[in-house]
Formats: C-alpha cells, structure tokens, sequence
C-alpha cells in the first residue's frame, strides 16, 4: 500500500507526491512517528522551538497526523529555588 507523508511547520506545508510503500495503516502510522522525531530533532532546536507534524494519508484520504511541539522555557528564579528545595 502507498502512503504519503505530507510535514507542516507552522504555516508551511510539504506535499509529499511520491509516497512510500508500507505494509499497514499502523506500519505508516509508525514511519510518520519516525520522520516527525528525526526531522524535528534536525529542525526545532535551532529555531528554538516550535511545531510540526507529519500527515499521512493514502492518496486524498488523511489517515493520521502525528504532531511534535518543542517549547524552551526559561524557569523564573521563585521556579528554580522550588525545585532546588525539592531535591
């Protein structure tokens, strides 16, 4: 079966036209769950945070969406003692 695996980063939108094959619904479910960490593992740091996800769908049918937000926030000083009292 052909699945393809479309990414959005915030307002953009990545169609993938060639598709991949994979074995099942849950087989490309788990490769999208893949791609999302790999690609936003190279991506989100650098920006300092953000989000995206991986769409998949089997031709015009959306299947799944697999999300991954990366928010940095810097911990206020009352944050920083709290936790330190609690260690």
């Amino acid at each position: 079966m052909r699945f393809f695996f479309d990414v959005r980063e915030g307002t953009a939108l990545l169609i993938d036209e060639e598709g991949t094959e994979c074995t099942s619904v849950e087989d490309a479910v788990r490769q999208a769950s893949y791609a999302v960490t790999e690609i936003g593992a190279d991506t989100l740091p650098d920006k300092g945070g953000g989000e995206l996800s991986v769409e998949v769908r089997d031709g015009d049918v959306g299947i799944a969406a697999v999300s991954l937000r990366l928010q940095i926030r810097p911990w206020s000083s009352l944050e920083r003692i709290r936790g330190a009292e609690g260690q």
